[in-house]
């Protein structure tokens, strides 16, 4: 409870110590980016902590903290000058209605996801290890780049400034790093929330700067209730998976055969894993399955198939997944940054008019945003953005997203880029010049966000190696439907309601040509590359001619075999049935076709908005629509391509884009929702309630069947947020020795190598002491590839089993190992001789099934050998 209320505490300051700026550069929203303040406070204390760290100006303590600390209150205190602190007090004044509200917003949420971590807290599982041994790492760095926890000698090859912040707050609350895992994961869902609850309200809220009547305030209290949708959309509204497995554990649509089995064309035509096979007996309408966990599902709907017909898995997390999983993934982390991405877009967005008027220099244009005003576009080039704040501001905000998910990156780059020509289009009208601004936009954001984190990127590596036709891999519309019918029912519902107001022939012609140029020529190019890549081999194989050794050509064959295997192609012909598969299965592009003209459509035909507040608020929707053109992007493009991994097929780019989808779209649909029952009349009304609410009830569904499962049963005593209890429990040893480790002197630790997903580098996890090797199969996935772990995995056995010390003494050097752990693990997976150990070094530490081993500097000063750097 203490932590709780001290985590509380700092973030609760850190949001009022940041508003100041929120409410200068969040100018245009209608809560003034007061629901964001606490997102952009840690962003930006955390960028120059980090940043001073890197840069030798200060160092990982706590002094550190406040030294970074006092550069936000500096940038606060800054945003105050020339009346803006009287401004500031008066809109507090006013507007106490929506502080306390947001304040609650949050607050509720916090403690929500507090109390169900504490359901649950064990970090163990899935990916929960890996993160906390870069939280742990970067809590023991003096300075940065913090070492990597299981690759020792080596800095984190990975986006890790979420975890930056995550020990920042654990640092300065003094809390534990397994307790502070687990109010991180609680925070961000917090964090998240919030966000997402101030920009639906700004969305569906009059920009309005006069004086509100009774009536208005009335409004804007309903307003803040509706906002609600944004939180609920985002954090809890699931895909349909759950209310499948509903109907599944019932039973139902499931028939007898002769034979007595139970067969389903209906499953099988969903064919959705696990589902597919038949339930048993007795049928209950609570999902549960004997074998396996029936929450996992919901994040393997789709399936790829290759043109053999074998099966491969797909990643499709979403938000309440993700929590509910509880990982601290990347994806989780840069959630709230990715809404303040977005809402700072927004603000954007809003910032600009499209009336036509005499030019302006630049800096006068700089200076009008920064006082509110509305910004003349007309005469503005490029270039001189540099000069702008809110350009910096842009790219601090984008950039960060490189540094703790770089799948964001571009993507928000781009949203940027799209709202900056959006407006040059309002004010100028289309040409291909409009091409070229934003391809320039987002060139010139993309390299001062690299630029913003240089430090972080120069010592990155990654396992994305260019793009792969995804020729036999594509989304069946079924599974698509699945996905994201929360979002797509009250999206479509808008988009043909708002078509319905304008110019039809003019929006279907626009669109329609749009989205078959960037359908068919998506498809050509594939296909194009698909066709390129079935004929390596025998361009390869006519390269070699004579037989002459020719590595061109064998590098061609290669590439060219690995296309075949990876698609599972035998000839050239299959990629005519994965044309016709396609053809015959329209369901996913043919939905975000008639989405992409729809929305196009409703694009093109904006008009110049006026000023007047309905027609304001109404403008709102171009930016809705820029909102649900982003998300069809990404679900679009890995119908053709997909990012090439280790995997070898879509399995992260579908994560990684749909999860962004999710992100946009449930904004998107929150704001429609309320714009729908607002303007909707008679019994257009009562049928889009009607089917809205159903559909809400089948897509929470799953959380609802989740979180009892959680809660079932639970004994409040036994409520915790240690994520170490399950060590505790079933190896105090080892907790014991843990404890020790982390009071002691910092070094690299020896202890068993083991497969990823286990219970290996526990020591290095939780005690934040770098191992020489920790899970391999994740280090390779970091740095793309394994040549910096070499032959680390037999050198470390050798260690552990060598009877010739002179032999493990150098390897020992070779790592500059420090203290050796010998414990089950070790003793499980080695023959472990533990004699050499104990002639030749002394006991550290020992109780009842651990001992550890230290090895003094001393002891390799005559030795000669290869050395880490």
């Amino acid at each position: 409870m203490i932590d709780f209320l001290l985590w509380y505490l700092v973030i609760f300051c850190l949001g009022w110590l940041t508003f100041p700026i929120t409410f200068c550069v969040f100018s245009r929203l209608k809560d003034r980016g007061f629901g964001l303040s606490k997102v952009l406070g840690l962003l930006v204390w955390g960028y120059f902590f980090w940043l001073m760290n890197m840069l030798g100006l200060s160092q990982n303590t706590p002094g550190g903290l406040l030294l970074a600390g006092a550069v936000l209150v500096i940038i606060s205190a800054i945003c105050l000058r020339k009346g803006r602190w009287q401004e500031l007090r008066d809109w507090i004044k006013d507007h106490r209605r929506v502080i306390l509200f947001t304040e609650l917003v949050f607050l509720v949420l916090f403690s929500l996801w507090t109390f169900i971590r504490a359901t649950a807290p064990e970090v163990s599982g899935t990916e929960k290890p890996m993160e906390l041994a870069f939280i742990t790492s970067i809590l023991r760095a003096d300075s940065f780049p913090p070492q990597d926890p299981w690759l020792s000698g080596y800095a984190i090859s990975y986006y890790y400034f979420g975890y930056v912040m995550a020990a920042m707050l654990i640092k300065i609350t003094g809390t534990t790093a397994w307790v502070g895992f687990n109010l991180a994961s609680a925070l961000w869902f917090a964090l998240t929330g919030v966000a997402a609850f101030s920009l639906v309200y700004s969305l569906i809220s009059g920009l309005g700067r006069s004086r509100e009547t009774a009536n208005e305030q009335d409004g804007k209290s309903t307003n803040l209730v509706w906002s609600l949708l944004g939180p609920l959309y985002v954090l809890i509204v699931s895909n349909m998976e759950g209310f499948l497995e509903m109907l599944h554990s019932r039973g139902l649509f499931w028939q007898t055969t002769a034979e007595g089995t139970l067969q389903s064309r209906f499953w099988s035509w969903l064919d959705i894993q696990e589902i597919v096979q038949a339930p048993t007996s007795p049928y209950s309408w609570i999902p549960e399955r004997p074998a396996g966990i029936w929450w996992w599902r919901a994040s393997r709907v789709l399936q790829d198939y290759t043109a053999s017909g074998q099966s491969r898995e797909i990643i499709d997390e979403f938000p309440f997944f993700s929590y509910y999983l509880a990982d601290l993934h990347p994806h989780v982390l840069s959630m709230p940054f990715v809404i303040l991405a977005i809402s700072f877009a927004f603000n954007f967005f809003l910032t600009f008019r499209s009336e036509n008027q005499p030019g302006i220099s630049v800096f006068e244009w700089a200076g009008e945003w920064f006082h509110g005003k509305t910004i003349p576009l007309q005469n503005l080039t490029i270039f001189p953005l540099l000069s702008n704040g809110s350009f910096w501001i842009a790219a601090l905000i984008t950039g960060s997203l490189g540094f703790l998910n770089t799948w964001d990156f571009p993507i928000y780059v781009g949203l940027f880029g799209a709202v900056y020509v959006y407006q040059r289009y309002q004010a100028l009208g289309w040409g291909w010049q409009r091409l070229l601004e934003f391809l320039t936009f987002c060139i010139l954001m993309g390299i001062v966000g690299v630029l913003l984190f240089l430090p972080f990127y120069v010592g990155f590596s990654s396992q994305a190696g260019g793009l792969l036709p995804s020729l036999f891999f594509f989304t069946r519309g079924i599974h698509f439907w699945v996905m994201f019918l929360p979002l797509l029912f009250p999206l479509c519902w808008w988009l043909f309601s708002q078509v319905n107001k304008g110019n039809i022939k003019f929006i279907f012609r626009r669109g329609i040509k749009f989205a078959a140029l960037v359908l068919v020529g998506l498809g050509l190019l594939s296909y194009l590359l698909g066709w390129l890549g079935v004929l390596l081999p025998v361009i390869g194989n006519s390269m070699l001619g004579d037989g002459a050794a020719n590595p061109l050509a064998e590098k061609l064959i290669q590439w060219g075999n690995l296309f075949y295997s990876v698609q599972g192609i035998t000839s050239p012909a299959d990629i005519w049935t994965s044309v016709k598969l396609r053809v015959t299965q329209p369901g996913t592009w043919l939905t975000a076709g008639i989405m992409v003209v729809l929305v196009w459509g409703l694009l093109s035909a904006r008009k110049k908005p006026s000023q007047s507040d309905q027609e304001h608020v109404a403008g709102n929707n171009a930016f809705i629509l820029l909102l649900i053109l982003l998300g069809l992007g990404l679900v679009i493009f890995p119908e053709f391509f997909y990012l090439r991994d280790q995997f070898g097929w879509r399995i992260n780019t579908i994560f990684k884009f749909y999860f962004q989808t999710w992100i946009l779209w449930s904004i998107a649909a929150a704001a429609v929702s309320v714009l729908l029952w607002k303007s909707l009349t008679s019994w257009k009304k009562s049928l889009f309630g009607v089917l809205w609410s159903v559909v809400l009830l089948m897509c929470l569904a799953y959380p609802w069947f989740g979180l009892s499962m959680k809660v079932k049963g639970i004994d409040l005593q036994s409520l915790s947020l240690n994520g170490a209890q399950h060590i505790e429990q079933y190896s105090p040893d080892d907790m014991k020795a843990i404890e020790w480790l982390v009071e002691a002197d910092d070094g690299v630790i020896l202890e068993a190598v083991g497969g990823s997903y286990s219970g290996y580098a526990r020591i290095s996890t939780f005690s934040g002491l770098s191992t020489v090797l920790g899970w391999p199969g994740h280090e390779s996935q970091w740095r793309g590839g394994y040549d910096e772990m070499g032959s680390r995995k037999e050198d470390i056995k050798q260690i552990y089993q060598s009877n010739n010390w002179d032999e493990t003494l150098a390897l020992l050097q070779k790592y500059s190992v420090n203290y050796i752990y010998i414990g089950s693990y070790e003793n499980n997976t080695y023959h472990v001789n533990e004699e050499k150990f104990i002639r030749n070094l002394g006991i550290v530490y020992e109780n009842d099934t651990v001992r550890i081993f230290e090895v003094p500097e001393s002891i390799y000063q005559n030795i000669e050998g290869e050395t880490l750097p």
